[in-house]
């Protein structure tokens, strides 16, 4: 079972990621897409000011560096509430290394722009079967007949990185909104264990679908 982690910093409105030791589950660091502590509660070194945010449904998600035992990839999006004060920052990725500061980790690399188009405030990861992950994110557009509303992106992670260019799937429903504010964006994804389906909750000004 996990170790319980007492005296935590962190303040997390909606998503939060948190990663564990394999070998006795205690914690190694926790984040809200935009800082990073580390097991004694105490920021990292290089790690407030990501382009994540609390108040994102799935602000943040932890995938570990395939073929490392020290380097972790934190990927994070930005919220609906991001987009309505003109604070949006493109989907990121970070990574830690917890070699550094002692074993208690450092934010190595920070704020690495993804990609540079509009997403919604969606974020899981699978395991590929070979050791690498998918990470998938759904794009977000006011106007709903753009592509990007529609379209599921799938990025890579190997053990030498992030592909550059992700797979793109345009199907369902489109992510828009036709009301003041980016409902939308707001809502859950995540695939099923097998990894063959994927669902994806969907907020809008009324009800909610998916």
């Amino acid at each position: 079972l996990p170790t319980k982690l007492d005296g935590s910093a962190m303040v997390a409105n909606e998503g939060c990621a948190v990663v564990t030791n394999p070998t006795d589950n205690s914690v190694l660091f926790y984040t809200n897409g935009e800082s990073i502590w580390n097991k004694n509660n105490q920021l990292m070194p290089n790690g407030q000011g990501l382009w994540g945010d609390e108040s994102a449904t799935q602000s943040a998600i932890v995938v570990p560096w395939p073929d490392s035992a020290c380097h972790f990839l934190v990927f994070a999006v930005h919220s609906a509430e991001g987009i309505v004060d003109g604070l949006y920052q493109w989907p990121s990725y970070s990574v830690v290394n917890m070699n550094l500061d002692g074993g208690l980790g450092d934010v190595s690399v920070k704020n690495q722009i993804l990609m540079s188009d509009t997403v919604a405030e969606k974020l899981t990861s699978i395991s590929d079967g070979s050791g690498g992950y998918w990470v998938m994110l759904h794009g977000f557009s006011r106007n709903s007949s753009l592509p990007r509303a529609k379209t599921f992106y799938a990025f890579h992670v190997t053990h030498a990185g992030i592909a550059g260019t992700p797979v793109s799937t345009n199907i369902g429903t489109a992510h828009s909104t036709a009301v003041g504010t980016p409902f939308e964006m707001q809502g859950e994804m995540d695939f099923s264990p097998d990894g063959t389906k994927i669902g994806c909750a969907i907020r809008s000004s009324t009800n909610g679908r998916a």
